[in-house]
This record gives C-alpha cells, sequence and structure tokens, in this order.
C-alpha cells in the first residue's frame, strides 16, 4: 500500500499522478560517510539513486537533472511500486530528513513531467479580503508558520512552512485545508521542484565558442547534448599524473595540493625543470576546467575536481607511485599523457594498474604521436588501460596529411586503440602569467593555450567522460564505464569499421578503435537518477508560471 496519495489536485490544470516507484529524499549530510550509510539502506530496500533509463528518445532528458548535493532522485531497482513500509525504513535511515513523493504532472512523458511536492512548506492563498494574521492563526493548527522571508516576493500568495516536514501525513491533510477554513484559504499548492531544470546546458566560458572539439564529440553545441545530463560532481575526482598543475589558476578546482611524485611530498604544481611546462595544466583544462563561470574554457567534466600529481623526473617509479598515490586519495579516473616506446620491464607499473584495477578506478593512456604502432607504447598498451588516439576535424585519425596543417605528427595506430578523441587545435588551461605558452602570439598573457595538440589532448577528452559517467551512473564498474565508452563511440571517418575477434565492444578498425567518443551517446546509455550538479534551482514563483497555470 502506497504511504502518498494516487493523486493531488490542488487548483492546478493538468492533475498530479502518483508516480510509485519514485521518491525524494533530502539528506542532513553530504559526506562520503553518509552517503555510504544511505547507500547500505537504499540496497537492503531494493532501491537505488542509479538505475533507470529512458526507454525510448522521448524518454530523454530536456533539461539537466535538478539535484542539489543534499537531495536525491531514488527508483525502485525492479520497478515495483514503493510500499508504506518502505517509505518509513528510509524516513528513519541515519542522515536523512524528509521523504517525498514523485507525481507525474498530466500525461508529459519521461523525467520532464515528474515533480515532488516539497514537504516543507505550502503555497496558500488568502480569502480576498482576509489578512495574513488571521491565516497564521488558522494555519498554526496544521503545523504550518508564516516566513515572511520567502513570502516577500510573491504575488497573491503567502508561503508557510511546516514544523516538521517528515510527517507523511500533509500530502492528506493539505489539499483539504481550504475545505476545512472555507473563510480564510482559497487554495494551496505544494512548492513543486522539477526532477529537470528547463535550462539548457550551454557555457558562457569566453573561449567556448573556439572550443570545436566540444561540439564534435557532442558534449555541447544545440540541442540536447551530454551537458544536457551532466557536466560532472564536485566528489568525482579526476587524477592528472603528468608534469604538474597550476594550483591556483582560475578556472580549475583542485583537490587539495596534490603531490610531487620525486619526493612523494610538496604539491602537485609543476616544479624544478618542469616549471614552465604547461602540459599538466593543459590536460586538467580539457577534462575539467570549470563549466560556466564565464572564465576561459569550459572542461568536459567541468564540475568535477582534479587530483594533481607532478612528475620530476618521469620514471616507472613515479608512474606506480602516481597510480598509488590517485588510488589512495579517493581518484575516479586517472588521465595519462604521455609513454615510451622502450621495451624494458614494466612490472613496477604493472602491479599499480592492477591495484587500480581492483579498486575501480578507470585509467586512460595515450597512445602516442609517431604516426606508428601503438603496439610500441607503454601504458597505452596495456590491456587495462583505455588506450587513446588523437582525431582531426574531420573525424579521422590525425595523420601528417590531416587538414590542420601539423605535418609533424601523427596518432599511433593498432588493434591496441580503443577509442579516440579530438587531439588539434584544442583551447585549454595554461600555467598563468608569463611562464605560459605564448601560442605564437595568440595568447602572450598565457592563462589558456589556444591549440594544444596530440594525443596528449585527446588522452584527458576520454578521462574526462569516464569522469561524467562515474557521476551520472554510480553503479557502474571501471570496466563498465570503459565498455560504455567503447560502446556508444561514433564510427566516424573514411576506414571501414568491422567486428574483430576478441573486441567485445562493437566494430572497430585499426585508425579509430571503436570509433571517436560521443558524449551524448555514452551517457544517454547510461541516464540515471543519479546526479550531483550546480543546480539551476526553481522556486515556487516561477514553477507556477510552467506547470501550475
Amino acid at each position: 500500500m502506497s504511504a502518498f496519495p494516487e493523486r493531488l489536485e490542488l487548483g492546478t490544470s493538468s492533475p498530479l499522478t502518483l508516480e510509485p516507484d519514485v521518491l525524494f529524499v533530502r539528506m542532513s549530510e553530504t559526506t562520503a560517510p553518509a552517503r555510504r550509510r544511505l547507500q547500505t539502506t537504499l540496497s537492503d530496500l531494493r532501491l537505488d539513486r542509479a538505475g533507470t533509463r529512458p526507454e525510448a528518445a522521448a524518454d530523454r532528458p530536456d533539461g539537466v537533472l535538478n539535484e542539489p548535493p543534499n537531495r536525491s532522485w531514488l527508483r525502485t531497482t525492479d520497478a515495483r511500486s514503493v510500499e508504506r513500509a518502505e517509505v518509513a525504513a528510509v524516513q528513519v535511515a541515519d542522515d536523512v530528513e524528509w521523504v517525498a513523493p514523485v507525481y507525474r504532472v498530466g500525461t508529459t512523458p519521461g523525467p520532464a513531467g515528474l515533480v515532488a511536492p516539497l514537504p516543507t512548506g505550502l503555497l496558500v492563498r488568502p480569502v480576498p479580503g482576509q489578512d495574513r494574521p488571521a491565516v497564521e492563526a488558522a494555519l498554526a493548527a496544521e503545523g504550518l508558520e508564516y516566513s515572511a522571508q520567502l513570502s516577500k516576493h510573491l504575488t497573491g500568495f503567502l508561503y508557510f512552512t511546516y514544523r516538521d516536514p517528515a510527517d507523511r501525513s500533509i500530502y492528506q491533510t493539505a489539499p483539504t485545508i481550504p475545505g476545512r477554513y472555507p473563510g480564510v484559504v482559497a487554495t494551496v499548492r505544494f512548492e513543486m521542484m522539477p526532477m529537470l531544470s528547463p535550462l539548457t546546458a550551454e557555457p558562457d566560458d569566453m573561449l567556448y565558442p573556439q572550443q570545436w572539439n566540444m561540439t564534435q564529440i557532442r558534449a555541447g553545441g544545440p540541442g540536447t547534448t551530454g551537458w544536457t545530463f551532466t557536466t560532472g560532481r564536485a566528489d568525482v575526482l579526476i587524477c592528472i599524473i603528468d608534469s604538474g598543475v597550476d594550483l591556483e589558476h582560475p578556472d580549475l578546482r583542485i583537490q587539495g595540493d596534490g603531490i610531487n611524485l620525486g619526493t612523494m611530498s610538496g604539491t602537485g604544481a609543476p616544479a624544478g625543470a618542469r616549471a614552465d611546462r604547461g602540459h599538466g595544466t593543459a590536460c586538467a583544462g580539457v577534462a575539467a576546467a570549470v563549466f560556466g563561470n564565464a572564465l576561459g574554457v569550459a572542461g568536459l567534466a567541468g564540475a568535477c575536481r582534479v587530483l594533481p600529481a607532478a612528475f620530476s623526473d618521469g620514471s616507472d617509479m613515479e608512474v606506480a607511485n602516481g597510480i598509488g598515490w590517485a588510488i589512495d586519495n579517493g581518484a575516479d579516473v586517472i588521465s595519462m599523457s604521455f609513454g615510451w616506446s622502450a621495451s624494458f620491464d614494466f612490472d613496477v607499473i604493472d602491479a599499480a594498474i592492477a591495484r587500480a584495477v581492483e579498486a575501480g578506478v578507470v585509467m586512460c593512456a595515450a597512445t602516442g604521436n609517431d604516426d606508428s604502432s601503438v603496439a610500441n607504447y607503454y601504458p597505452a598498451r596495456h590491456p587495462d588501460v583505455i588506450a587513446v588516439g588523437a582525431s582531426d576535424e574531420v573525424d579521422n585519425r590525425k595523420s601528417a596529411s590531416s587538414p590542420d596543417g601539423e605535418w609533424w605528427w601523427g596518432s599511433n595506430f593498432g588493434p591496441g586503440v580503443s577509442v579516440t578523441a579530438p587531439g588539434v587545435l584544442i583551447p585549454a588551461t595554461d600555467l598563468r602569467g608569463a611562464r605560459g605558452t605564448d601560442d605564437e602570439g595568440l595568447n602572450p598573457d598565457g592563462d589558456y593555450f589556444l591549440s594544444f595538440n596530440g594525443t596528449s589532448a585527446a588522452t584527458p577528452h576520454v578521462a574526462g567522460l569516464a569522469a561524467l559517467i562515474r557521476s551520472l551512473a554510480p553503479r557502474l564498474n571501471a570496466v563498465e564505464i570503459r565498455d560504455t565508452i567503447e560502446r556508444t563511440a561514433a564510427k566516424v571517418g573514411t576506414i571501414p569499421y568491422a567486428n574483430e575477434d576478441g573486441f567485445p565492444n562493437g566494430t572497430r578498425n585499426d585508425e579509430m578503435g571503436y570509433g571517436r567518443i560521443d558524449v551524448f551517446a555514452a551517457l544517454s546509455d547510461v541516464w540515471e537518477f543519479d546526479l550531483n550538479f550546480d543546480v539551476f534551482y526553481v522556486r515556487a514563483g516561477v514553477l507556477e508560471l510552467l506547470l501550475l497555470q
């Protein structure tokens, strides 16, 4: 038996019908331990913050999922209705403040038609001529208190907060208030929180118009794109093992101070002989430059954070230490825009990679720029690492004859290539000020690099996509994330694709691997109700115009 009414009719033109397998909860804490505690409760009840995907293209969202860090949309794992006892069990779970039902507005399909009536308060329209003190006096018996702050800019309505938002009976009693106070209250309405924000996700970063790469991979651009689903979550970490990252760059969110891999102390900033190397900062920007802050560039996973691990010597021990440090510091993805062509023993790194696999960390590495076989390049050639080649502006493997004019290099190729991503003329973050790349006079003051290139530039695209998938579908393990990236890659370029033994994720070829990454296709494939996004929160006055008139 459901804990909530099957229908809500609160003066809306469209009736609200209970979505029986979905709940909305507010948590008192958003720490990792609190989330783990909640996840344990949800698992016992066969509920999950992830586990739903659209059945058809018509169900795909036309806005970003509307989920602040302390609130979550839940769904039963087997599409059954949530029973009264299950709602009660969630309600008494540690760190849960309240549980709300979810309703469908009219016949609007998919998540765009779902709203949660919030138990925090009611919008109350008094009977014409009735003064506010009389309304306050009447509604005090309903556990409601007038909020001057939230009523200040409303027209025709007063906002009242519930003293006990955990009291689920309010969904039965609130609709009856006008009938029980006929001379005082004309109508009441819950504050409705839509599952999807009606706003599109298009960044205002100054250099975004030059980021052809983000449109090419369908992260941004017109219509519904990958960023419609998510720009990442702040608790998803991308470790950049590289020359170091500018820790004070205003367009990067850095987690902690990082580490110097030569001393296993200090910070992850470029130092020593690498102090003027902006390579790592550029990689960080491609993967995770802050999204929509009106500065510079938009990273693919621009709401995620960067863990910087800086090389001193670039030795095999430093790589192994970097992978181990990344695991120990909570990395979800490791981006490695480097490699060796030498054939010496990599056992020390192999052991670190094996540990990363056990820890569920996604690893991406560059295939190299020698226009030769990726089989000669490590760690990209390791079977547990996503080997990333570079594509050009016309969606072929980057070669000396590509139209970008960079004749001096080509992306390595062969059976080891997993996927490709844009690797020419990529706008990215750079070391600030005079240490930055002049970029042939285009960027004399540093801060940004307008033509980052190579499989080094391609790799953080794939790392960013892995972080977006982890943000949207945290239940997926590293193998499943890799499978998704490979399975949904776009079959672009002039070379035919074919099925091959030993390659389970679809057709491929040695030039492009499974294809060029497709952010929209990958996130569509795993779309689930599990996203922490810097939310565009729609307050009741706006929602009145959208849903209730």
